[in-house]
């Protein structure tokens, strides 16, 4: 359980974040990325869930596209959530 767990924040599929609106007050950013700089794509943590293998197997060329815009959409996410640290 752990290895997926940690699949999942290396991939970018699940980000760890932290927000403490007590650090307004001291004019510090309340939002904190715990997630380090994404070292798999996500598509490879997808490719590993048993839905994704079955859209793969029935549809692969919507898989394909799936895969390709999760890779996009979690480098801009982690863009611009690495702006806000």
């Amino acid at each position: 359980m752990f290895d997926e767990c940690r699949y999942a924040v290396d991939s970018g599929y699940w980000p760890l974040y932290r927000y403490n609106p007590d650090l307004i007050v001291s004019g510090k950013n309340p939002f904190i990325l715990d997630s380090k700089k994404l070292r798999k794509e996500v598509s490879s943590f997808l490719k590993r869930e048993g839905r994704f293998i079955n859209l793969k197997k029935a549809h692969p060329e919507i898989a394909d596209e799936l895969f390709h815009k999760m890779n996009t959409g979690e480098k801009f996410f982690t863009s611009v959530f690495g702006c806000l640290q």
